[in-house]
């Protein structure tokens, strides 16, 4: 029937779907021809989802600058449109691709962007990813307990919405805090915990994840004298139901952790090679 924007969206739809499979090439064919379609009727939105789409194929492929650029568009597309429900989820998938490439001071800014147009337009999974982004970047060369709050709320709002792998970003980012601070069985918790939920969503650590990832899991390891004691700790946070996980780990917020002061402060310079 020649209905086009149905085509376009099926498209799209069948994208996303070879994007969760991993079949990066596949998607961003899909997406092409999608957003060639939409182009084509005059659908800025779904021109501007297409963009933010390719943006996500791109930065898992771990091309960071090529997917800041993409976002970027998108983002031209939807602050023209007016659309700043859509500009939310768009600027933490900027902020998170600023985040890797290493251009921490736009990832900064573009994060609290983010997080500010989240809380007024009510969304709670883009404000979420915000603060999880937040939180990544004052720990982004060394573990900080000054992420621990955003990283808590960040936790309550991907828990209120339902996304688990957003809560095991959190849980794994809030591990190494806890670890310094003294708290290493629930640091040893939160990342079995957090395995159990990745697994739950079939989606493994990313090579743009691993850093941070053996960093916080290292600081929990070390810890323990006994590396027997840190599995059996990891074990039962496997086991653990994910309410309690989330209480111990709000618990860190009230209950401040020890060495609060970091070793080393923010660094707020941006790195060598930032894409300006």
């Amino acid at each position: 029937i020649d209905d086009r924007p149905g085509i376009a969206g099926t498209l799209s739809q069948l994208g996303i779907i070879a994007t969760d499979r991993g079949d990066y090439t596949r998607a961003r064919g899909l997406y092409e021809r999608s957003g060639a379609l939409y182009d084509l009727i005059g659908d800025r939105i779904g021109s501007a989802r297409i963009l933010n789409n390719l943006g996500i194929v791109s930065f898992w492929q771990e091309d960071y600058g090529r997917a800041a650029a993409l976002f970027e568009d998108s983002l031209v597309h939807l602050r023209a449109l007016g659309d700043r429900p859509r500009a939310a989820v768009v600027l933490a998938n900027l902020g998170e691709a600023l985040r890797v490439e290493g251009d921490l001071d736009r990832a900064m800014a573009v994060a609290r962007e983010g997080l500010q147009i989240s809380h007024e337009v009510g969304d709670k999974r883009s404000a979420a990813t915000a603060l999880f982004i937040l939180g990544s970047l004052l720990q982004h060369h060394h573990i900080d307990p000054r992420a621990i709050e955003p990283l808590v709320e960040g936790l309550g709002l991907y828990k209120r919405v339902g996304d688990r792998q957003g809560m095991a970003w959190c849980l794994e980012a809030l591990a190494g805090p806890a670890a310094v601070g003294g708290q290493p069985e629930l640091a040893a918790q939160m990342i079995g915990a957090a395995e159990v939920l990745r697994e739950q969503v079939g989606v493994p650590l990313k090579p743009a994840e691993l850093p941070a990832y053996r960093r916080h899991m290292d600081a929990g390891r070390r810890a323990f004298s006994n590396p027997e004691t840190y599995h059996q700790a990891w074990a039962a946070g496997r086991e653990m139901p994910l309410n309690t996980v989330v209480e111990m780990a709000a618990d860190l917020v009230s209950n401040p952790v020890r060495n609060r002061e970091p070793s080393h402060k923010f660094e707020r310079e941006p790195i060598a090679g930032n894409r300006g």
